[in-house]
């Protein structure tokens, strides 16, 4: 086959790029590559192949006039039928006209530009991709655009998850809820953990899982699904106002804006089947209103508690009582481990782990909770939603 092979590989070439181009153009592209795959046949003079392949790495980006063969002392070129089956059609407001050297191409805003056969074709096809992306409302660069320019809208609106500071009308925007298990040494051991060997392990809730409790409220809080043990675990929280990765220690208490009162509520019986199958014990963690809370209160105001009383009570006896001095791995140790897992950042919250003795509760039962330095959190639990 000669030079008409090496045209035809060439052609080939085009249309594997040209193929790039038309994944969008529908049944504009079959066309458009049937005629790219017949230009290298029809431009089978000897000697031709060499010297088409310079002009498309020489000419082909370039506006103006790039002959094969004729002009360049191989012969006289010969007008490609098939490019003349172009004459009159529009792809993408570019109309195409041919001549004996190639085909002209009439852009949109009206300014001609000739090329060869081969890359008449080529941009044909780019154009036809481009009509049928401009049809769903985006271009190529366009992608995820609204029509008209507009800035993409959100499908539905989601309602913020915030939380109350005392003393200011602003309010703080929850990203993540991260907590960490088994942070008191005699909850570990409740638990089956050695406290002296365990590094510490977190799991998140779902932003929406908050559930903001006034000051001074009994807020109510539905017996949650599925579970036939559901169990308290109250726990003093610290919000992020800024974040990082791989944050030292010494600088960790700098990302805290605030502390609140908090309760990590879990449907105990699920979190142990799941642990006992070696599988995922997020279903006992994760659910609706699984994390209550109290306003936030600014480290400017209160400062950092590293010592001071945790305690909760049902119906007026207590059950949890402990230190936050007791804590396995302070806040900043929490916030410097987090963050070789993740990058931190402002809207976080950090459940910093609950003490012994955490037990069931049923519809009826009224939690107290107590830190020090802090006001109350008060829940009431209520039949099953």
């Amino acid at each position: 086959m000669g030079a008409g092979g090496g045209d035809m590989g060439a052609g080939g070439g085009d249309m594997g790029a040209g193929g790039g181009d038309m994944g969008a153009g529908g049944e504009d592209m079959g066309a458009a590559g049937e005629d790219m795959g017949a230009a290298g046949e029809e431009e089978s003079h000897p000697g031709d192949a060499q010297v088409r392949r310079g002009e498309d790495r020489q000419g082909g980006g370039r506006h103006g006039r790039v002959r094969t063969g004729a002009g360049l002392g191989q012969g006289p070129a010969h007008p490609d039928h098939r490019a003349r089956r172009l004459e009159g059609t529009h792809w993408g407001g570019a109309a195409f006209t041919p001549d004996n050297h190639g085909a002209i191409i009439t852009h949109p805003n009206g300014s001609p530009m000739t090329t060869n056969r081969r890359n008449a074709l080529r941009v044909a096809a780019a154009a036809a991709a481009g009509t049928a992306l401009r049809s769903t409302g985006a271009t190529a660069g366009e992608a995820g655009t609204a029509p008209g320019g507009a800035a993409p809208r959100p499908l539905f609106a989601l309602p913020p998850v915030t939380i109350p500071i005392v003393g200011s009308a602003e309010v703080f925007p929850v990203r993540r809820i991260y907590c960490i298990g088994r942070n008191y040494a005699a909850h570990a051991r409740e638990m089956g953990s050695d406290p002296t060997r365990e590094p510490p392990f977190f799991f998140q809730k779902p932003t929406d899982a908050i559930q903001v409790v006034p000051v001074g409220h009994v807020a109510d809080h539905p017996y949650p699904s599925l579970t036939r043990n559901y169990h308290h675990e109250l726990e003093l929280v610290a919000a992020l106002a800024s974040g990082g990765r791989n944050i030292p220690k010494e600088a960790a208490l700098d990302h805290v804006y605030a502390y609140a009162i908090g309760l990590d509520m879990t449907r105990r019986d699920l979190q142990r089947r799941m642990g006992d199958q070696k599988k995922p014990w997020e279903i006992g963690k994760s659910f609706d209103q699984a994390a209550p809370i109290g306003p936030l209160h600014p480290v400017s105001a209160l400062g950092h508690p590293v010592r001071g009383a945790i305690r909760l009570s049902v119906n007026g006896t207590v059950r949890q009582d402990a230190d936050l001095s007791q804590m396995i791995w302070s806040v900043a140790e929490q916030i410097a481990n987090l963050s070789e897992a993740f990058e931190l950042k402002a809207g976080d919250l950090i459940y910093s782990g609950t003490p012994e003795n955490v037990g069931p509760v049923v519809p009826g039962d009224v939690l107290l909770g107590q830190i020090a330095g802090l006001p109350d959190l008060s829940i009431r639990i209520t039949d099953r939603a």
